[in-house]
């Protein structure tokens, strides 16, 4: 709260407890946490509305999809329902369609739903080739893209540019999205 900033957090539950989902917006903007249907309350997802004197109002969704759990297609649905929305998150899926140099399952299951004319699944990819994981030990594993950003097709043409930034103590980058101020 003393730099500007303040957050909200969704811990993880369970017999596993520890990591969850953050957001992290500055103080000068208006953010309201949207309860998630009960479906997917379980899912480590927090979903807000965020408006302020200088931006319009969004969706904003943070995501993390245990690579050990199916990608829920049903709740990237659900985001698509708010026309302003964004979503941002870590969804270990893996799909050269998306970038990534690898496939998974879940890479495959997102492509499919997102190429898909009967889909309701209506989303913009906005990643660029940018690697957003990295090896914590060299020669064990490859750098990869797992942190990902979606927005609804209305506000596309809205956002300024994607930036994949610096690791802060993890093996992942900090993604970035940045959204034009008001007219």
């Amino acid at each position: 709260d003393k730099l500007g900033y303040k957050h909200k957090l969704k811990s993880k539950t369970g017999k596993n407890p520890g990591g969850g989902v953050a957001f992290i917006y500055r103080d000068t903007l208006n953010v309201k946490q949207i309860d998630l249907p009960k479906e997917f309350s379980e899912l480590e997802s927090i979903v807000c509305k965020v408006s302020g004197p200088y931006i319009d109002e969004y969706t904003i969704a943070t995501y993390y999809n245990n690579p050990k759990l199916e990608i829920n297609i049903r709740f990237l649905e659900w985001l698509t329902t708010f026309e302003n929305c964004l979503l941002m998150g870590d969804l270990n899926s893996k799909h050269p369609n998306l970038f990534c140099i690898k496939k998974n399952a879940n890479g495959q299951l997102l492509v499919d739903s997102l190429e898909s004319e009967q889909s309701p699944l209506n989303l913009c990819y906005l990643n660029d080739k940018s690697m957003t994981k990295h090896p914590l030990r060299k020669n064990k594993e490859s750098p990869e893209l797992l942190d990902m950003s979606f927005c609804h097709p209305n506000i596309r043409s809205k956002i300024l540019s994607f930036n994949v930034g610096f690791s802060y103590g993890s093996n992942h980058s900090n993604i970035s999205v940045i959204i034009p101020l008001k007219n």
